[in-house]
């Protein structure tokens, strides 16, 4: 993968909300466990997510970046969603029955 800059996204102080949606503990556990499923999705597929929705660009701006058709960015999306969905919830089970 190519290393690029990209823009970052900008922030208005008037969309935060007063107060964290949920106890800042379970975020951080949510997080890390998000991390953890992005890690364990093929380098590809972490590469178009990441890109498609950490860093929220377009399909045409993914598929620039990192050399690919705009057809392979939506496959190589949809599927790392799918894999990413039963990774969370394999380990949403997982929490539960701790």
């Amino acid at each position: 993968m190519n290393r690029a800059t990209f823009p970052a996204a900008a922030v208005q102080l008037g969309d935060l909300p007063d107060r964290p949606a949920a106890e800042p503990a379970s975020g951080l556990e949510d997080r890390d466990e998000l991390l953890t499923a992005l890690r364990a999705l093929p380098k590809g597929q972490r590469a178009v997510i990441v890109l498609r929705y950490l860093r929220d660009l377009s399909v045409e701006q993914t598929a620039e970046a990192l050399g690919r058709s705009a057809g392979n960015v939506k496959s190589q999306c949809s599927r790392g969603l799918a894999t990413l969905r039963e990774l969370m919830e394999a380990v949403s089970a997982e929490r539960k029955r701790s």
